[in-house]
């Protein structure tokens, strides 16, 4: 205490800044559905829905995700208002047909755009087409229609693939574009308590704000670097274990 003025010392206000960073790159984490990326059979599909909410979020569209509510026939996100469903398997023709009721036959998810890999869609809309001839899509006619009901994704199935396993560029990349908006977050917290911290101790402006975007610029990379580094880890089978082990123990 300092001329009526508390003041919290510097190393608790750093130790402070970094619980935050900490908290806020975890929730980066656990907005993805890692956890099922280690399904040999469906993980891909899981990591390209939050890939490609993530590319539109990062391009300016309001995303809505509902896929996690597990809704049957129900769209994996909503963006801009549209419903869309997320199909990303082997090949176009296995892409289309778990698309369709396999007892009925008819396309299951009415009013909602068909997302596909990037290297499908040429082949897929035409595979729509072909089943809008046949009569197996309810209320749509028009063959013309199906490159609307189809969307191509912003990645590629082996893209997809690539994105469940640790250590390849795929994989890193949506990472750090993950981490992005949570290293901004923990840069921006960081500056601001540098400075506010800066000005009561008696600097100037002018010394304060350089040192606060040091130290903003040094909480953003370290949170960036750590935050890539464990999803990154997670993806492994030992980081998992480690994960379930210390989940369980925080439940004990």
């Amino acid at each position: 205490k300092t001329n009526g003025c508390l003041f919290m010392s510097r190393r608790s206000l750093r130790s402070g800044v970094d619980a935050a960073s900490a908290s806020i790159s975890t929730k980066a984490t656990e907005s993805t559905q890692w956890r099922n990326y280690r399904n040999p059979k469906t993980g891909h599909g899981y990591a390209a829905e939050d890939a490609n909410a993530l590319y539109d979020r990062l391009h300016g569209r309001k995303v809505f995700k509902t896929g996690a509510t597990n809704e049957s026939d129900g769209p994996d996100r909503i963006v801009d208002g549209v419903r869309v469903q997320t199909k990303f398997c082997k090949d176009a023709a296995s892409t289309i047909h778990t698309s369709f009721n396999k007892h009925t036959g008819m396309y299951r998810y009415n009013g909602q755009v068909l997302e596909v890999p990037k290297d499908q869609y040429e082949a897929a809309v035409k595979l729509m087409a072909q089943k809008i001839r046949e009569g197996k899509v309810e209320g749509v006619t028009d063959p013309a229609q199906a490159s609307k009901m189809v969307k191509a994704a912003p990645y590629t199935y082996e893209q997809s693939v690539r994105m469940t396993k640790a250590g390849n560029l795929d994989s890193i990349k949506y990472d750090v574009m993950n981490q992005a908006g949570a290293s901004l977050k923990s840069g921006g917290i960081s500056a601001v308590t540098a400075f506010v911290d800066a000005k009561m101790h008696g600097t100037s402006t002018a010394t304060a704000l350089k040192s606060s975007a040091k130290q903003g610029a040094r909480t953003a990379g370290k949170t960036m670097v750590t935050g890539v580094a464990t999803q990154q880890i997670l993806r492994t089978g030992a980081g998992r274990t480690v994960s379930a082990a210390a989940q369980k123990g925080i439940g004990k």
